[in-house]
């Protein structure tokens, strides 16, 4: 925790800095961050432990602090310690990583995240901890505003409908929790022909119920990005069914925005199909 504030307040400090002084000192800094093991003590219980690492996980939020302001020789050498964090040993550290990797993504030109960001997306993206592979949707969001189309449809496409799907319910939380988000990055189109059927859908009819709840919660969002014939076909069915959830927490989230969906279908077809859902 002490860490963590201090490279938090190390932020907030490199932001009032001169370029010259940031690559002469903050630069040293993440480089012993990453590249040495520091130890900090923890009390559990009535025992003091040590707790290896702290140091690169606290380093994985300070590498897009000012990374617009180094020369591009320092911006490579910064690019490959943060992916040495992606494929670091200790989930926590890629966790950590996973975590900061849209935000530092989003400094960069897109060459470089295409060629050197990506690859490391695609890894963690199934890893092994779920705690890793739940940061999947929110950092192909910020990819797909800088890669070139063929790598949002070939990559981060794929890996979203997968992360749908994907055996822990958390990273399904995830994916619902970010659908309108994943349908403005995607476009219309696809957000019409594959974000909808492999997505939404199922998350609407998923097994638990928090994530039915939260996909539920976001389908106005999603909504927008769909043509009206799809949405008829396919969206109105799934509220249809998920009206009659045994889960008051889904019902009720559905209640909330069942009406929301009403400007994207048109007033008499949102009359003749969402009216009688939301009476009901």
């Amino acid at each position: 925790m002490l860490m963590s504030q201090a490279c938090k307040s190390m932020c907030k400090v490199v932001r009032q800095m001169t370029p010259e002084h940031i690559t002469e000192h903050f630069v040293a800094v993440v480089r012993r961050l990453v590249t040495r093991e520091w130890y900090a003590i923890t009390m559990m219980g009535t025992f003091l432990c040590f707790c290896r690492y702290t140091s690169r996980i606290a380093a994985s939020g300070l590498f897009q602090v000012s990374y617009d302001q180094l020369p591009p020789a320092t911006q490579a050498e910064m690019r490959a310690m943060f992916i040495q964090l992606c494929r670091d040993d200790l989930p926590l550290v890629r966790k950590a990583a996973a975590t900061a990797l849209g935000g530092f993504a989003s400094m960069m030109d897109p060459a470089s995240a295409t060629a050197e960001i990506v690859p490391d997306f695609l890894t963690l993206a199934s890893d092994r901890q779920d705690s890793v592979r739940c940061q999947t949707v929110e950092n192909a969001v910020a990819l797909a505003a800088l890669v070139p189309v063929d790598v949002k449809l070939n990559q981060l496409l794929p890996v979203v409908c997968a992360a749908a799907k994907d055996s822990a319910w958390r990273v399904r939380w995830s994916v619902g929790n970010k659908l309108p988000e994943i349908c403005a990055a995607m476009g219309p189109d696809l957000a019409t022909s594959v974000i909808c059927d492999q997505c939404l859908i199922p998350l609407l009819g998923d097994s638990e119920a928090e994530v039915k709840t939260v996909a539920a919660s976001r389908a106005h969002g999603a909504a927008q990005h769909m043509s009206p014939a799809h949405l008829v076909a396919k969206v109105v069915p799934a509220c249809v069914t998920l009206a009659r959830d045994p889960s008051e927490h889904v019902r009720a989230s559905l209640a909330s925005v069942v009406m929301k969906i009403a400007p994207f279908l048109g007033r008499d077809v949102a009359v003749q199909h969402l009216l009688p859902l939301f009476l009901q």
